[in-house]
């Protein structure tokens, strides 16, 4: 089962799947009867961008993965060696720290089938100012992106709040994960709120392990979330904090089967 919510307002910042189907006196976070458990969930900025999606017929491969080291910023350990596992598994073109730029951003992106940022980001919802998303020399603002053109399969913004900005109507938030599917991409996993190193790094890792197969992304990130629940050791990890926050926006048909897995 599938489901695709085209949120409005403050809808926008609901993470569906983390809604309980029944009253529940239950006080172990990791036996609430989520949605989650029983449909794929997937969002569309609106409905005109979930029907006219369309990329073009242009040739993506390959991985490129972006993880900053910024001296006031905590460091993402948990994302550095979740990209490195990228690197060992798919060869994905990594760039960690200083390498971690905005011009090897730029440089790097075309013809990639998959593109992650995990960084740090300053998410704005008033009228005047757009957020920020920070590379290890310089931020990426949302107007640079509305003028940027890049087609790809799908962007992974691992950043905080990537999916949260100012709301606008019949459109959706203005905000980072919005603007790169606006840039060209098919698909965006985006965050709604300052999500947690640790756990969206494991479930993007499982992510990973289930788009190399035949799930569409929706449904891959869907069950990674599934898997993560079922892992947890404690009900505090598995409070939706953990890894509700983490969604999908985009072509809910989308695949991506020819990662090219490391051979040992």
């Amino acid at each position: 089962k599938e489901i695709i919510i085209s949120p409005s307002g403050i809808y926008s910042e609901l993470p569906f799947e983390a809604l309980t189907l029944r009253r529940s006196e239950e006080k172990d976070f990791r036996a609430l009867d989520y949605l989650v458990k029983h449909v794929s969930i997937s969002y569309a900025w609106n409905a005109c961008m979930a029907i006219s999606n369309n990329i073009g017929s242009f040739k993506r491969s390959g991985i490129a993965a972006f993880v900053t080291q910024l001296e006031s910023m905590p460091r993402l350990l948990f994302s550095e060696g979740q990209v490195v596992e990228l690197k060992s598994r798919y060869q994905a073109n990594v760039f960690i720290g200083k390498q971690a730029t905005l011009s090897n951003f730029f440089r790097n992106c075309p013809g990639k089938s998959i593109i992650q940022v995990s960084t740090h980001s300053i998410a704005r919802d008033n009228e005047s100012t757009d957020g920020l998303l920070l590379f290890q020399d310089k931020a990426l603002t949302i107007d640079t992106l509305f003028q940027y053109t890049n087609p790809t399969d799908l962007y992974i913004i691992a950043a905080c709040e990537s999916g949260k900005g100012r709301k606008e109507y019949g459109i959706g938030s203005r905000c980072f994960a919005r603007s790169f599917a606006y840039s060209g991409a098919a698909g965006t996993v985006g965050t709604l709120w300052c999500v947690d190193d640790k756990s969206t790094a494991e479930v993007l890792s499982r992510f990973y392990e289930n788009i190399s197969g035949s799930s569409n992304v929706a449904f891959s990130l869907t069950t990674a979330k599934r898997k993560y629940l079922e892992m947890c050791n404690s009900s505090e990890l598995a409070n939706p904090y953990y890894w509700a926050g983490i969604i999908y926006n985009g072509k809910n048909d989308l695949k991506l089967t020819k990662l090219n897995q490391s051979v040992f």
